[in-house]
């Protein structure tokens, strides 16, 4: 949609998905709700933008400061990291794999990956970040947030008329933060975010 004026930002569409993010309490999906707040009045065409943006920091900072799924969790989560198979500690742990296979991945069985069939807090690893990256290797990881990329490049040229590389990176940059905590990439409607591309490519009425 395009982003003009301040109601833009909070039509009904918008303000559903505002209520559903900050409803989850996830700390990822707040940290992703503020983002999208701020980046989006960058893109207002009036001076109100300056006033929003400062309006949506502090803001942030207060939450962080007060709220115990944002800023106490994220320091509890770090401080516990190297003992416990929290979002950063599964991330530590990944990368002892990863560097094992850091272009090919070492499988998602975990038969292969920790040659155990038995699923425990060994096995369990709630980064999907890093869990990508062990399974699949950095080829894998490399190809799928480019395709990612080009798909939401496309659909971005499609509704406005013009190519653009900050909202689709900003896209992307997205759903790396809220797959930091969630195992989504085996997901078909992740997987297919892929194939957008593809799709707006081949119908002539998306050229």
């Amino acid at each position: 949609k395009r982003i003009l004026v301040i109601k833009d930002l909070f039509d009904r569409d918008s303000v559903i998905l505002m209520i559903a993010l900050i409803t989850t309490t996830s700390t990822t999906g707040l940290i992703a709700f503020i983002l999208m707040l701020a980046f989006f009045s960058l893109q207002l065409k009036t001076a109100a933008k300056y006033f929003l943006f400062a309006t949506v920091i502090i803001a942030s900072f207060l939450s962080f400061s007060s709220l115990d799924f944002l800023g106490n969790k994220i320091s509890k989560q770090l401080t516990e990291s190297g003992n416990k198979s929290n979002r950063f500690g599964s991330f530590i742990m990944d990368m002892e794999h990863i560097m094992k296979h850091p272009l090919i991945g070492n499988s998602r069985r975990i038969e292969v990956a920790f040659g155990t069939s038995k699923f425990s807090a060994k096995t369990h690893r709630p980064n999907g970040v890093s869990t990508l990256l062990r399974n699949y290797g950095l080829i894998y990881f490399t190809m799928y947030y480019v395709l990612v990329f080009l798909s939401f490049r496309k659909i971005y040229h499609y509704y406005h008329g013009k190519y653009s590389f900050a909202f689709p990176a900003f896209g992307v940059l997205l759903l790396l933060i809220l797959s930091f905590s969630e195992n989504i990439w085996d997901d078909v409607s992740s997987k297919s975010l892929m194939f957008l591309y593809l799709a707006y490519f081949m119908s002539p009425d998306m050229n």
